[in-house]
């Protein structure tokens, strides 16, 4: 803290890094976390929303979780979807993979910030509650593909309400359906809320986007197992409908 604002980014941010995993008390943590949050161009904000989640269990005040969930909804990074190639062709980045994307984005690595503070502490939910519903409007498929690991974690506390931004999530471009923790989230609603999600199916498994495709029609398979409301679907898949 005695480093003068317009010291190198760098520093501060190995700070940050360093203190993650030192054992020092949560209050010193808190207090640089704080001060370096609080520096021109909030520079280190990947490394804040790490260091509170490696520390998840601890009894973090709202200030800390404020912090979080600023970096989660109005950091700008990331500005487009590095992961594949523009129009004129571009080289992509993270060798095209959304996941990776999205972690190595500051509101991507905070959404992931936030789902560990929930699997810690799930009465923590009140209070990012906003926080969430304006995570599931994000401009990038990168970020809301981490935003998923959220839901999974709201679902251990309330289904109805995990499944309904569940599907405000998915009102993106395919390639978000084919995402891990997508799929993830899905493996369990279809057998609690095959009809909420069943349209969201039936869209996957037309997809022209591969991945999505087949997640659609593996969680059709799941979904099968679990009710008979899926047998259209499953018909259909085995008709030509998917691949």
């Amino acid at each position: 803290r005695r480093f003068p604002p317009d010291t190198h980014l760098y520093y501060f941010c190995a700070v940050i890094r360093g203190l993650c995993k030192s054992g020092a008390d949560m209050t010193s943590i808190l207090e640089a976390c704080q001060y370096v949050h609080q520096l021109p161009g909030r520079p280190a904000g990947r490394e804040i929303c790490d260091c509170i989640a490696n520390n998840a269990k601890a009894d973090w005040p709202e200030s800390a979780l404020s912090m979080v969930s600023w970096y989660a909804t109005q950091d700008p990074d990331p500005e487009g979807e590095s992961w594949r190639p523009g129009e004129s062709g571009e080289s992509v980045y993270y060798g095209g993979d959304i996941l990776t994307a999205g972690l190595n984005s500051v509101r991507g690595g905070a959404a992931r910030a936030i789902a560990i503070l929930l699997g810690a502490g799930l009465d923590r939910l009140g209070f990012l509650r906003a926080t969430i519903e304006r995570m599931l409007e994000d401009p990038s498929m990168a970020v809301r593909s981490w935003v998923a690991t959220v839901l999974l974690e709201v679902l251990r506390v309330d289904t109805d309400l995990a499944v309904e931004w569940f599907l405000r999530l998915c009102q993106a471009e395919d390639p978000l359906l084919g995402t891990r923790y997508v799929e993830a989230f899905l493996h369990y609603a279809v057998r609690t809320h095959f009809k909420a999600v069943e349209q969201l199916l039936h869209r996957m498994i037309a997809s022209t986007d591969a991945r999505a495709r087949s997640a659609g029609a593996r969680q059709v398979a799941i979904a099968a197992l679990a009710t008979k409301d899926a047998q259209p679907l499953v018909e259909n898949c085995l008709s030509g409908g998917t691949e």
